[in-house]
């Protein structure tokens, strides 16, 4: 019989029919050759099985089935992917398995009709556990259409696996890299896994070697370890198959180089050394690069390594104020140790010594003060340092002297007062190596223009000082820390005197500015209002309203507190006395909080306050608006008494903090007063 397709199906079906034509002609041919032999016996039946075409299926059936039942062994090998033997079954699903515990049975070669198995030509077996079976194992097939003749199958059990570690057992290991064991025959069978320090990797088969890499144990240098390898299936557990503690090798460090990172070099280097803790074995990577902005580009060198140093050999001298970048990678020692990471650092070349700080700045130079520059690098010996470094200015006379690191210009003789100066040095200066360039360097200042004066003393002996600036016939006074319990003012006309200093030029001509900080400095030492008498200052003038006992802020009645009698206070005396004696067009005391501006109504006070507020965003009023803005008496103050005697123009100002330094809030409207 013959099967023929001769019909127009769809793609998919056609595939399907080409494959059951495929396994019925096998099938047939296989019938048709033992119908052969059987013709030659029995010609007159075996022509009618012929002609009806029975007769192949028949005997089809007949050698399937012989060869079905027919014994068979499998030497299983651990080096083989598939263990199987040449076997054909007819309906492999009809077949029944009994399987041992340690072996199962699977059929390979599988041809299919519509997704079913219709034939299998070899039967395998597959290991079910990691423990291997010591004695040969039978197993059992019975088919459904053939239950009285199982097939049986001798499984031969492979040989053991022997595992060595690849490395003496008291020889370090690393802590990265692979961790070889060898075995003594190749396994394609089982997987192994590595555990040690409560991780796990699974390790890389190579022929008949296990390579394990470290990296993920997180194993730490000089430490030791328990190190377990377990062999596993795809799926089921696992088996403990060797066992030992190792101890880990310290990595390769480079512990010294001739050259430090983030080092500026002074001299003129031929080589850089570098010297690791072990021996070196060898590197991947060696490099100098020039770095200029974000571009690297290399610097020829020449390398040898001689036990545990390596040396960089510059072909040519290094650029002088570049910057370089050592990186060294893949340094291995001869015990198999490396560096966990690339060795990189950065150094500079130095040009010729350079100005790193200085013991002045652009204002408030002493007219005797001696003025040290500090340098990155020791000058030159003998060299002419006046050639390189000078000061100017009209009327200064120094001596210059090198010591070290150090540049000295000391006077000769007292510099003017409040006079510009400009201190130069040139680029030809060398260092102790000779290498120039790069030093060029100035600085504009000027000596003190302040006059500082004493205009009296505390109830226990403190100082009060007056701060004068410039020469003008107009005077504004500014005056501070009448209240010790209100810091703000003191630390904001600190940094006035400080500013005026920088910006002497700034005070018109016709201008003087005086600054007072601090007329309370027994209060302020103890952060009390009033002084060390408990007289509030700021109730102690001879206004119009004075009084001897006042109310204090909080509502609280201090007997005494405005004094025994006006100006009975040596501090409010002392400035009362100094205000009088200078004629200021404009005095401006300041308090705190409250964030106003209170004109006390004298000459063009009022107009002023408009500006100071517009300047500061406080709000500005006069003294009779005052009202019920304060809660306590303001009987004997200082503003009211220069507007009661003498109508001096005055600016009470009310800080919004008690203990910051309000300054750059208030500068743009001290300097509006002081130019009004």
């Amino acid at each position: 019989m013959r099967l023929k397709i001769n019909m127009t199906y769809s793609p998919k079906l056609t595939s399907v029919l080409n494959k059951a034509k495929s396994v019925w002609l096998w099938l047939e041919a296989k019938f048709d050759r033992g119908l052969g032999r059987v013709r030659s016996s029995w010609p007159i039946i075996a022509d009618k099985l012929w002609a009806t075409g029975a007769a192949s299926t028949l005997l089809a059936a007949f050698v399937l089935g012989a060869a079905f039942v027919w014994p068979g062994e499998i030497k299983y090998s651990l080096a083989n992917t598939q263990n199987c033997i040449p076997n054909p079954v007819l309906l492999p699903r009809l077949v029944n398995r009994y399987e041992s515990d340690a072996y199962q049975l699977a059929f390979s070669g599988q041809r299919s009709i519509l997704g079913y198995p219709l034939f299998a030509d070899k039967t395998c077996a597959y290991l079910k556990q990691p423990v291997l079976a010591g004695q040969n194992q039978r197993l059992k097939l019975t088919h459904t259409l053939l239950p009285f003749a199982p097939k049986h199958l001798t499984v031969v059990a492979p040989q053991p696996t022997v595992i060595e570690l690849g490395r003496p057992t008291g020889l370090p290991v690393s802590t990265s890299g692979p961790l070889v064991f060898h075995l003594n025959q190749s396994d394609q069978t089982f997987d192994y896994r590595l555990n040690a320090n409560n991780k796990k990797v699974v390790c890389a088969k190579r022929d008949a070697a296990l390579l394990c890499n470290l990296d993920r144990l997180d194993l730490k240098q000089g430490g030791r370890y328990e190190f377990v390898l377990e062999r596993l299936l795809p799926r089921g557990p696992a088996q403990e198959v060797y066992k030992q503690e190792l101890t880990t090798v310290e990595p390769i460090v480079v512990t010294k180089s001739s050259i430090a990172s983030n080092q500026t070099i002074q001299n003129v280097p031929s080589k850089l050394t570098l010297t690791a803790n072990k021996t070196i074995e060898g590197y991947s990577e060696l490099n100098l690069y020039l770095v200029e902005g974000k571009q690297k580009s290399r610097v020829e060198t020449d390398l040898a390594v001689s036990g545990r140093t390596l040396e960089v050999v510059f072909k040519k001298p290094l650029k002088r104020r570049a910057e370089f970048e050592l990186r060294l990678g893949g340094l291995t020692a001869q015990d198999g140790s490396y560096l966990l990471r690339p060795y990189a650092f950065r150094f500079r070349t130095s040009g010729g010594p350079r100005i790193t700080g200085a013991n002045i700045g652009s204002y408030g130079v002493g007219s005797g003060q001696t003025i040290t520059l500090s340098l990155d690098s020791e000058p030159k010996p003998n060299q002419n340092l006046n050639k390189y470094i000078s000061l100017r200015g009209n009327g200064f006379k120094y001596s210059l002297s090198g010591f070290g690191k150090q540049l000295v210009l000391t006077p000769v003789g007292a510099w003017p007062r409040c006079a510009r100066f400009n201190i130069t040095v040139s680029d030809g200066l060398q260092n102790r190596y000779g290498v120039s360039g790069g030093s060029k360097w100035q600085l504009n200042s000027h000596t003190l223009c302040q006059q500082v004066s004493a205009i009296g003393q505390s109830v226990n002996g403190r100082g009060i000082y007056a701060y004068k600036f410039g020469g003008g016939g107009s005077k504004v006074i500014f005056v501070g820390g009448t209240h010790g319990s209100e810091p703000s003012s003191v630390y904001t006309l600190t940094s006035w005197i400080d500013q005026l200093e920088a910006n002497y030029d700034s005070i018109p001509a016709n201008k003087t500015v005086i600054v007072v900080p601090d007329i309370n400095p027994d209060g302020l030492t103890a952060l009390r209002r009033t002084n060390a008498r408990d007289v509030d200052l700021n109730r102690n003038f001879p206004a119009d309203n004075w009084k001897k006992d006042v109310i204090m802020p909080g509502g609280e009645l201090n007997k005494g507190g405005g004094g025994t009698a006006p100006l009975s206070e040596p501090e409010s005396s002392a400035i009362a006395a100094y205000v009088l004696g200078q004629s200021p067009k404009l005095i401006l005391t300041y308090h705190a909080i409250g964030s106003l501006v209170v004109a006390n109504e004298s000459g063009n006070s009022r107009s002023l306050a408009t500006t100071y507020g517009q300047h500061t965003g406080y709000w500005a009023l006069g003294n009779s608006e005052i009202g019920g803005v304060f809660s306590h008496d303001t009987t004997g103050a200082f503003e009211d008494w220069l507007h009661d005697k003498y109508g001096i123009p005055a600016l009470l100002i009310e800080l919004s903090s008690y203990g910051g330094n309000e300054f750059w809030h208030h500068q743009s409207a001290m300097w509006a007063m002081v130019k009004s």
